[in-house]
């Protein structure tokens, strides 16, 4: 997937993680420097709400 256009079109995205799933909460949260904002459940499960900025390209960067 090509992601160039990530930062001309939103500011923040979210990731839902499952509860459950307490190791990739804990790298969401600690290691890539995501924010809790909410949390839900569907089908019996309970899923926390993830939020993050979409940094800004550096424009003399082709990569």
């Amino acid at each position: 997937m090509n992601e160039e256009w990530l930062d001309e079109e939103f500011d923040v995205g979210v990731a839902f993680v499952a509860d459950e799933n307490a190791h990739s909460l804990r790298a969401h949260l600690d290691r890539l420097g995501m924010e809790q904002v909410g949390d839900f459940a569907f089908s019996g499960k309970d899923y926390h709400i993830l939020a993050f900025e979409v940094p800004a390209r550096n424009p003399g960067f082709a990569g």
